[in-house]
C-alpha cells in the first residue's frame, strides 16, 4: 500500500465528522427564522418593528397610497398572508377587514388574528364605529400593547425582549401625548375642519371638536359644503385638512369658492409614527392660532 494512503484514510475519519458535525450545526438564515407578520396598514408595520425588533418580517396588505376602505388583495399578497403566523389587524370596523377576513381565516386557518382595537373605547356604535383608532396617541399605546401580547403568544421565548422593546416604545409614545397636550394646550378655536371624518380620537384625546364634510363615505354637496363651511368659518376655522387620496376637484370647490386652505395630511400609508402624528398637532396649532 503506499504511504500516503493510510495517513490520509486517517485524516478523512477523522474530518468527516467533524465536517457533519459543522453542516448539522449550520443555523438557517435570520430571514428564515423571523416570524412572519401581517398588518393591515403601515402605522401598524412600524409598531409591529418596534416592538418585534429584527425578530420579525412585517406584511402590509393595504401598500401606501391605496384605500384602506375599498382594496382587494393581489395574488402575490394573499400568497404570502398564507405564511404569516400572525394577523395584527385595525379592528374596530374597518372596511377591508370586514371584507377580508373570513377569506384570510380560511387560507391560514392557524394564524393568530389579533383584534388591536380590544380595550379601546371605541366611537360610534353598532356597524358604525369609526375604524381610526391608530391616529391617536392614547390609544397607540393600547395597540402596542396588544401586539406584545401576541408576539409573546406566538414566540415566548421572546417575550423578555418584546417587553423591553414594548416599555421603550410606550416612553416615546408617552412623551409624544405630553408634547401634543402641551402644542395645542392654547388655541384660539378648538374646532377643525376635516373632508374625511378620521381624526375623532386624535380630538377626544386633546379636547377639540372635529367637523368633517364627508360622513360615512358620502360624498357632500356643494350646499352641504357651504352650510358646513360658513358655520366653521364662522369659528374662526381657516383651512381644511383632507387625505392625499381625495378627488381635486372636489377640492378645488372648497378653495374657490370656499375661501379656505386646503393641507394634505396622510392617515394611512406614512411612516414614523411619532414624527407625523407631532407635525398634524403643529399644523393644527397654526391654523387655530
Amino acid at each position: 500500500m503506499n504511504r500516503w494512503i493510510i495517513p490520509l484514510i486517517v485524516i478523512l475519519v477523522v474530518a468527516a465528522p467533524a465536517a457533519l458535525f459543522s453542516i448539522n450545526e449550520k443555523s438557517p438564515s435570520n430571514e428564515a427564522q423571523k416570524i412572519k407578520v401581517a398588518v393591515t396598514i403601515n402605522p401598524y408595520a412600524e409598531f409591529v418593528k418596534k416592538v418585534g425588533g429584527e425578530k420579525v418580517d412585517v406584511l402590509v396588505l393595504v401598500p401606501p397610497n391605496a384605500d384602506p376602505h375599498s382594496f382587494d388583495l393581489s395574488p402575490s399578497t394573499m400568497k404570502a398572508m398564507s405564511e404569516a403566523r400572525i394577523y395584527f389587524k385595525v379592528g374596530a370596523g374597518l372596511e377591508f377587514e370586514l371584507e377580508w377576513l373570513d377569506k384570510l381565516a380560511e387560507l391560514n386557518p392557524s394564524m393568530l388574528m389579533v383584534d388591536t382595537s380590544v380595550g379601546i373605547e371605541l366611537i360610534g356604535s353598532g356597524e358604525h364605529t369609526d375604524p381610526h383608532i391608530w391616529l391617536s396617541p392614547r390609544n397607540a399605546m393600547l395597540i402596542v400593547d396588544s401586539i406584545y401580547r401576541g408576539l409573546a403568544k406566538v414566540d415566548p421565548d421572546g417575550e423578555k425582549l418584546y417587553r423591553q422593546n414594548r416599555d421603550a416604545y410606550l416612553k416615546d409614545l408617552e412623551t409624544l401625548d405630553r408634547e401634543i397636550e402641551e402644542t395645542l394646550s392654547n388655541l384660539r378655536t378648538r374646532v377643525f375642519l376635516v373632508y374625511h371624518s378620521a381624526w375623532a380620537y386624535f380630538a377626544r384625546d386633546y379636547n377639540l371638536t372635529q367637523i368633517a364634510l364627508e360622513e360615512e363615505g358620502k360624498e357632500p354637496t356643494v350646499e352641504e359644503m357651504l352650510r358646513i363651511v360658513e358655520s366653521a368659518k364662522a369659528q374662526g376655522i381657516k383651512a381644511v385638512f383632507a387625505e392625499p387620496l381625495f378627488d381635486p376637484r372636489e377640492l378645488e370647490v372648497i378653495t374657490n369658492e370656499l375661501g379656505l386652505s386646503v393641507i394634505l395630511v396622510d392617515t394611512h400609508s406614512f411612516t414614523d409614527y411619532t414624527t407625523h402624528i407631532k407635525g398634524f398637532a403643529l399644523t393644527l396649532k397654526e391654523t387655530a392660532s
